[in-house]
């Protein structure tokens, strides 16, 4: 081998080495990195209902709770009803409710429980101080049975005209 060709095949070593370096530090650094909550959002058009317009509904699936913040035109509503659903049978199986009345909680329901009107899996003080315009409230994952995604829909509710606008759904989102 000649000197030419054995200092080339240093130089790929060398190359190779760090390369080799570069990517096991990116590999540590991703695996250390903590997972971050999925973030999903459903934009609800402008005008689609007389009054309480919703804007827009974003969930944030979190490894140990799921988080919501429902965001309206123009004001709050006196309530909403968040359907949620997760993978396999039905369209939806939970509900979460928050009313103006009580803005500091918020109750989860299955189906069943929400048909009747009687019940709920979780009644829980989670929901932050809401806003004219928006409400932001979480709920623990054990509350839908610890589903690895889910997605949401809201509706707005107004004690004199019952319900007054609704998103579609979100797109699913993975616990972080």
């Amino acid at each position: 081998m000649t000197s030419e060709a054995r200092t080339h095949l240093f130089r790929i070593r060398r190359h190779l080495v760090v390369a080799a370096a570069v990517l096991v530090a990116t590999a540590c650094i991703l695996a250390s990195t903590p997972a971050h909550a999925q973030q999903v959002v459903v934009h609800d058009p402008e005008g689609d209902a007389e009054f309480y317009d919703i804007a827009t509904v974003t969930v944030q699936h979190r490894t140990e709770r799921v988080r919501f913040k429902i965001h309206a035109y123009d004001r709050t509503p006196y309530g909403y009803h968040v359907k949620i659903d997760t993978p396999g049978g039905k369209p939806w199986k939970y509900v979460v409710l928050w009313a103006a009345y009580t803005p500091h909680k918020v109750w989860v329901q299955n189906r069943k429980q929400y048909r009747s009107g009687s019940g709920s899996r979780c009644q829980l003080r989670t929901a932050g101080e809401p806003t004219t315009r928006d409400v932001t409230f979480s709920v623990p994952v054990r509350c839908f049975k610890k589903p690895n995604r889910l997605r949401a829909k809201a509706k707005g509710w107004d004690d004199e005209a019952g319900f007054t606008d609704h998103t579609r759904w979100t797109g699913w989102a993975r616990r972080g």
